[in-house]
Protein backbone atom coordinates (compact mmCIF):
# COMPACT_ATOMS: atom_id res chain seq x y z
CA UNK A 1 0.00 0.00 0.00
CA UNK A 2 1.44 3.68 -1.18
CA UNK A 3 1.09 6.43 1.36
CA UNK A 4 0.95 9.34 -0.98
CA UNK A 5 1.95 12.53 0.01
CA UNK A 6 -0.14 16.01 -1.50
CA UNK A 7 0.37 19.46 -1.54
CA UNK A 8 -2.16 20.56 1.17
CA UNK A 9 -3.43 23.13 -0.89
CA UNK A 10 -4.32 21.04 -3.64
CA UNK A 11 -5.54 18.10 -1.45
CA UNK A 12 -7.94 20.72 0.57
CA UNK A 13 -9.51 22.45 -2.32
CA UNK A 14 -10.59 19.40 -3.72
CA UNK A 15 -10.98 16.31 -1.30
CA UNK A 16 -12.20 18.66 1.82
CA UNK A 17 -13.84 22.00 0.18
CA UNK A 18 -17.80 21.21 -1.15
CA UNK A 19 -18.65 22.09 -4.64
CA UNK A 20 -20.46 24.89 -4.97
CA UNK A 21 -23.32 23.27 -7.23
CA UNK A 22 -23.39 20.16 -4.77
CA UNK A 23 -23.15 21.12 -1.01
CA UNK A 24 -23.08 17.44 -0.05
CA UNK A 25 -20.24 16.28 -1.82
CA UNK A 26 -16.26 17.00 -2.00
CA UNK A 27 -15.06 18.93 -5.24
CA UNK A 28 -13.78 16.06 -6.85
CA UNK A 29 -16.73 13.72 -6.48
CA UNK A 30 -19.13 16.30 -8.01
CA UNK A 31 -17.12 17.08 -10.82
CA UNK A 32 -16.26 13.23 -11.40
CA UNK A 33 -20.20 12.64 -11.34
CA UNK A 34 -20.69 15.20 -14.07
CA UNK A 35 -18.00 13.96 -16.53
CA UNK A 36 -18.96 10.40 -15.58
CA UNK A 37 -22.82 11.45 -16.60
CA UNK A 38 -21.22 13.29 -19.82
CA UNK A 39 -19.34 9.82 -20.76
CA UNK A 40 -22.05 7.87 -20.29
CA UNK A 41 -24.26 10.20 -22.65
CA UNK A 42 -21.54 10.46 -25.37
CA UNK A 43 -20.02 7.01 -26.11
CA UNK A 44 -16.96 7.55 -27.62
CA UNK A 45 -15.89 10.56 -26.17
CA UNK A 46 -12.24 11.45 -24.90
CA UNK A 47 -11.51 13.00 -21.35
CA UNK A 48 -9.03 15.74 -21.43
CA UNK A 49 -7.86 17.45 -18.33
CA UNK A 50 -5.98 20.46 -18.82
CA UNK A 51 -5.10 23.71 -16.82
CA UNK A 52 -1.63 26.23 -16.22
CA UNK A 53 0.08 27.25 -13.38
CA UNK A 54 -1.54 25.76 -10.23
CA UNK A 55 -4.37 24.89 -12.56
CA UNK A 56 -1.93 22.51 -13.97
CA UNK A 57 -1.51 20.89 -10.83
CA UNK A 58 -4.94 20.53 -10.01
CA UNK A 59 -5.96 19.02 -13.17
CA UNK A 60 -2.65 16.27 -13.06
CA UNK A 61 -4.75 15.55 -9.53
CA UNK A 62 -8.12 15.51 -10.71
CA UNK A 63 -7.01 13.20 -14.06
CA UNK A 64 -4.82 11.18 -11.81
CA UNK A 65 -8.31 10.31 -9.53
CA UNK A 66 -10.29 9.99 -12.66
CA UNK A 67 -7.98 7.73 -14.11
CA UNK A 68 -8.12 5.47 -10.98
CA UNK A 69 -11.76 5.86 -10.58
CA UNK A 70 -13.34 1.88 -12.33
CA UNK A 71 -16.21 4.18 -13.31
CA UNK A 72 -14.11 6.19 -15.52
CA UNK A 73 -13.05 2.78 -17.63
CA UNK A 74 -16.08 1.35 -17.56
CA UNK A 75 -17.24 3.75 -19.57
CA UNK A 76 -13.63 5.34 -21.68
CA UNK A 77 -11.94 2.80 -24.68
CA UNK A 78 -8.56 5.21 -24.20
CA UNK A 79 -6.60 6.70 -20.96
CA UNK A 80 -7.56 9.45 -19.65
CA UNK A 81 -5.12 12.38 -20.99
CA UNK A 82 -3.39 15.15 -18.79
CA UNK A 83 -1.97 18.21 -20.37
CA UNK A 84 -0.60 20.82 -17.68
CA UNK A 85 1.37 23.94 -18.47
CA UNK A 86 3.93 25.81 -15.97
CA UNK A 87 2.78 23.48 -12.98
CA UNK A 88 4.12 23.07 -9.50
CA UNK A 89 4.70 19.78 -7.99
CA UNK A 90 1.79 17.98 -7.24
CA UNK A 91 3.00 14.73 -4.88
CA UNK A 92 5.97 12.99 -3.48
CA UNK A 93 7.69 9.74 -4.71
CA UNK A 94 5.02 6.98 -3.69
CA UNK A 95 2.39 9.76 -6.20
CA UNK A 96 4.86 9.37 -8.54
CA UNK A 97 5.04 5.67 -8.58
CA UNK A 98 1.43 5.20 -8.29
CA UNK A 99 0.87 7.31 -11.05
CA UNK A 100 3.21 5.55 -12.87
CA UNK A 101 1.86 2.41 -12.45
CA UNK A 102 -1.41 3.93 -14.06
CA UNK A 103 0.41 4.90 -17.01
CA UNK A 104 1.56 1.24 -17.21
CA UNK A 105 -1.80 -0.28 -17.57
CA UNK A 106 -2.88 2.28 -20.27
CA UNK A 107 -5.48 3.96 -18.26
CA UNK A 108 -3.09 7.44 -18.09
CA UNK A 109 -1.35 9.95 -19.59
CA UNK A 110 0.00 12.98 -19.06
CA UNK A 111 2.00 15.79 -21.41
CA UNK A 112 3.71 18.33 -19.11
CA UNK A 113 4.98 21.13 -20.61
CA UNK A 114 7.20 23.53 -18.85
CA UNK A 115 10.12 26.39 -19.85
CA UNK A 116 13.25 25.83 -18.22
CA UNK A 117 13.29 29.24 -16.63
CA UNK A 118 10.07 28.62 -15.30
CA UNK A 119 10.74 28.53 -11.47
CA UNK A 120 7.31 28.22 -10.71
CA UNK A 121 7.92 24.37 -11.98
CA UNK A 122 10.53 24.23 -9.05
CA UNK A 123 7.88 25.02 -6.71
CA UNK A 124 7.03 24.10 -3.84
CA UNK A 125 10.57 22.80 -3.35
CA UNK A 126 12.18 25.95 -3.77
CA UNK A 127 9.85 27.78 -1.59
CA UNK A 128 10.06 26.46 2.05
CA UNK A 129 14.18 25.58 1.53
CA UNK A 130 16.71 26.22 -0.63
CA UNK A 131 17.74 22.68 -1.65
CA UNK A 132 16.91 22.84 -5.48
CA UNK A 133 20.36 24.90 -5.57
CA UNK A 134 22.25 22.73 -4.09
CA UNK A 135 21.43 19.27 -5.09
CA UNK A 136 24.06 17.63 -2.04
CA UNK A 137 22.16 19.82 0.58
CA UNK A 138 18.95 18.40 -1.00
CA UNK A 139 19.96 15.08 -0.56
CA UNK A 140 21.09 15.73 2.73
CA UNK A 141 17.93 17.43 3.56
CA UNK A 142 15.68 15.25 1.99
CA UNK A 143 14.24 17.98 0.00
CA UNK A 144 14.75 15.95 -3.21
CA UNK A 145 13.28 13.12 -2.21
CA UNK A 146 10.17 15.25 -1.34
CA UNK A 147 8.32 15.95 -4.55
CA UNK A 148 8.77 14.69 -8.10
CA UNK A 149 7.39 15.32 -10.95
CA UNK A 150 5.11 12.88 -13.15
CA UNK A 151 4.28 12.71 -16.61
CA UNK A 152 5.95 12.47 -20.32
CA UNK A 153 7.68 15.97 -19.85
CA UNK A 154 8.00 18.42 -23.26
CA UNK A 155 10.33 21.35 -21.93
CA UNK A 156 11.27 24.82 -24.03
CA UNK A 157 13.97 27.08 -23.26
CA UNK A 158 15.20 30.10 -24.71
CA UNK A 159 18.45 28.77 -25.98
CA UNK A 160 18.95 25.47 -28.11
CA UNK A 161 19.86 22.34 -25.62
CA UNK A 162 22.85 19.81 -27.41
CA UNK A 163 19.88 18.90 -30.17
CA UNK A 164 20.05 21.91 -32.00
CA UNK A 165 16.49 22.56 -30.64
CA UNK A 166 14.74 24.70 -28.04
CA UNK A 167 12.58 21.79 -26.68
CA UNK A 168 13.24 18.32 -25.80
CA UNK A 169 11.13 15.22 -24.16
CA UNK A 170 11.94 13.52 -21.02
CA UNK A 171 10.34 10.75 -18.95
CA UNK A 172 11.23 10.34 -14.86
CA UNK A 173 12.93 7.68 -14.52
CA UNK A 174 13.62 5.25 -11.48
CA UNK A 175 17.59 4.76 -9.99
CA UNK A 176 17.83 0.90 -11.20
CA UNK A 177 21.35 1.93 -13.64
CA UNK A 178 23.91 4.31 -12.96
CA UNK A 179 22.81 6.11 -15.94
CA UNK A 180 19.85 7.06 -15.19
CA UNK A 181 20.76 7.52 -11.20
CA UNK A 182 23.47 10.02 -13.02
CA UNK A 183 20.47 11.92 -15.24
CA UNK A 184 18.34 12.64 -12.43
CA UNK A 185 20.87 14.31 -10.37
CA UNK A 186 22.28 16.12 -13.72
CA UNK A 187 18.80 17.59 -14.21
CA UNK A 188 18.21 18.64 -10.56
CA UNK A 189 21.59 20.60 -10.90
CA UNK A 190 19.60 22.21 -14.65
CA UNK A 191 17.06 23.46 -12.38
CA UNK A 192 18.82 24.40 -9.46
CA UNK A 193 21.12 26.51 -12.48
CA UNK A 194 17.91 27.68 -13.87
CA UNK A 195 16.69 28.74 -10.47
CA UNK A 196 19.54 30.70 -9.36
CA UNK A 197 19.61 32.57 -13.23
CA UNK A 198 16.11 33.47 -12.71
CA UNK A 199 16.46 34.82 -8.82
CA UNK A 200 19.63 36.94 -9.99
CA UNK A 201 16.85 38.62 -12.38
CA UNK A 202 14.94 38.83 -9.35
CA UNK A 203 17.74 40.80 -7.45
CA UNK A 204 18.44 43.14 -10.41
CA UNK A 205 14.83 44.32 -10.38
CA UNK A 206 14.17 42.70 -12.96
CA UNK A 207 11.48 39.97 -11.62
CA UNK A 208 9.20 41.17 -14.66
CA UNK A 209 11.20 39.20 -16.83
CA UNK A 210 11.01 35.77 -14.55
CA UNK A 211 7.27 36.57 -14.23
CA UNK A 212 6.62 36.32 -18.30
CA UNK A 213 8.30 33.13 -18.47
CA UNK A 214 5.54 31.67 -16.57
CA UNK A 215 3.06 33.78 -18.37
CA UNK A 216 0.78 32.23 -20.88
CA UNK A 217 1.46 34.49 -23.72
CA UNK A 218 5.26 32.94 -23.28
CA UNK A 219 4.23 29.33 -23.09
CA UNK A 220 1.98 30.28 -26.37
CA UNK A 221 5.36 32.05 -28.25
CA UNK A 222 7.26 28.75 -27.92
CA UNK A 223 4.74 26.52 -28.73
CA UNK A 224 4.55 27.80 -32.22
CA UNK A 225 7.66 27.92 -32.77
CA UNK A 226 8.17 24.40 -32.43
CA UNK A 227 4.83 23.73 -33.30
CA UNK A 228 5.90 22.25 -37.19
CA UNK A 229 8.16 20.04 -35.17
CA UNK A 230 5.87 17.97 -32.72
CA UNK A 231 2.73 19.15 -34.29
CA UNK A 232 2.10 15.11 -35.88
CA UNK A 233 3.38 13.80 -32.31
CA UNK A 234 0.40 11.86 -30.56
CA UNK A 235 1.02 11.69 -26.97
CA UNK A 236 -0.02 7.78 -27.50
CA UNK A 237 3.62 7.22 -29.83
CA UNK A 238 5.28 9.52 -27.54
CA UNK A 239 4.27 7.34 -24.75
CA UNK A 240 5.59 4.74 -26.96
CA UNK A 241 9.07 6.03 -27.55
CA UNK A 242 11.76 3.80 -25.84
CA UNK A 243 14.55 6.74 -26.27
CA UNK A 244 12.03 8.92 -24.11
CA UNK A 245 10.13 6.38 -21.60
CA UNK A 246 12.82 3.78 -21.66
CA UNK A 247 11.43 0.32 -19.86
CA UNK A 248 10.17 2.15 -16.92
CA UNK A 249 6.44 1.73 -18.63
CA UNK A 250 6.46 -2.29 -19.26
CA UNK A 251 4.22 -4.54 -17.95
CA UNK A 252 5.52 -6.00 -14.93
CA UNK A 253 8.39 -3.44 -14.75
CA UNK A 254 9.97 -2.83 -10.83
CA UNK A 255 11.06 0.37 -10.18
CA UNK A 256 13.69 1.22 -8.13
CA UNK A 257 13.43 4.41 -6.42
CA UNK A 258 15.81 5.44 -3.28
CA UNK A 259 13.69 7.51 -0.77
CA UNK A 260 16.13 7.72 1.96
CA UNK A 261 18.82 10.43 2.74
CA UNK A 262 22.58 10.99 2.87
CA UNK A 263 24.30 8.25 2.88
CA UNK A 264 22.26 5.85 0.52
CA UNK A 265 22.75 8.44 -2.34
CA UNK A 266 26.53 9.62 -1.51
CA UNK A 267 27.23 5.74 -1.07
CA UNK A 268 26.33 5.01 -4.41
CA UNK A 269 27.54 7.72 -5.95
CA UNK A 270 31.38 7.52 -4.55
CA UNK A 271 31.24 3.61 -5.30
CA UNK A 272 30.32 4.39 -8.96
CA UNK A 273 32.73 5.62 -11.91
CA UNK A 274 29.85 5.74 -14.24
CA UNK A 275 27.98 7.77 -12.08
CA UNK A 276 30.36 10.31 -11.62
CA UNK A 277 32.00 10.61 -15.01
CA UNK A 278 28.13 11.21 -16.11
CA UNK A 279 27.82 14.13 -13.87
CA UNK A 280 31.15 16.02 -14.45
CA UNK A 281 30.72 15.16 -18.36
CA UNK A 282 27.21 17.12 -18.18
CA UNK A 283 28.16 19.65 -15.85
CA UNK A 284 31.16 20.60 -18.80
Amino acid sequence: MWIVALTLYLSEYLFKKKCPFNSTKSRISAILDKVHSLLADNPGYSLYTCGHSLGGALCTLFGFYAAAHEQTHRLLKEPVRIVSIASPYVGNVKFLLAFQSLERSGKLQHLRIANAEDVVTLMPVVGPRIGIVSPMLAMTTGVANVYKHCGLKLQMKRKEYENGKIYRFSYPQDQSTDESYANEITMLMEDGKNFVLSLKKVVKNEAKIVAGYHSCEEYERRLNIIKNDIGSKTLSALYKDKNIVGLVLDAGYKPVILTTTTQEHFTRISGSETIKKSILGRLK
